[in-house]
């Protein structure tokens, strides 16, 4: 498999129908683009020291294990979709799902990182775990959608605006501020 390798503001750009397959993708300080309809494939991408990924249009990140860590950044935007990824934010790394996209049926775990929903978008059918000061948030009109959310020792999920916990039946240990929401704490389990 390729080996890629984006530092201090080098840049991959992945346009139109192409994929990263099964790439290992390094950012630290760079960026990788998936651009309109290409994808991550199961590609193994790793943002460290602000670097950062980003899928735009109708991009995907397929199956791909993504993790942010130290101020790395994922960011969908438009009707991109994380699909079934799995992303692990951890130390200060972020994910951010802007616009009309969607978190699909991706495992997301935020160990001291935060999961962003902002504009429309939505969580999906996705399944996020907050660890040790993780934090989920939803503002604007985006929705938690059928996504499962776990708080686990500090973990968080708050709801800002208009934004709704969607289809979901209970609100322990969540700081809601609009709607219902389906978040478990590790109490529960």
């Amino acid at each position: 498999h390729a080996t890629i390798a984006n530092n201090e503001n080098g840049i991959t750009n992945f346009n139109d129908t192409s994929t990263a397959g099964n790439a290992a993708i390094a950012n630290d300080g760079g960026t990788t683009n998936f651009n309109n309809a290409s994808t991550a494939g199961a590609a193994t991408i790793t943002n460290d020291l602000v670097g950062l990924t980003n899928f735009n249009n109708t991009s995907t990140a397929g199956t791909s294990a993504i993790t942010n860590s130290n101020g790395g950044l994922t960011d969908f935007f438009a009707a991109s979709t994380a699909g079934s990824a799995r992303i692990t934010n951890n130390s200060g790394g972020q994910t951010e799902f802007n616009n009309t996209s969607a978190a699909g049926n991706a495992t997301i775990n935020n160990n001291n990182g935060t999961t962003l929903f902002s504009n429309t978008s939505t969580a999906g059918n996705a399944a996020i775990t907050n660890n040790s000061s993780g934090e989920t948030a939803f503002v604007d009109t985006s929705t938690a959608a059928n996504s499962t959310i776990t708080n686990n020792n500090g973990g968080v999920t708050i709801f800002f605006g208009s934004s709704t916990a969607g289809n979901s039946a209970a609100v322990p240990q969540a700081v809601a501020r609009s709607a219902r929401a389906s978040v478990r704490t590790s109490r529960d389990i």
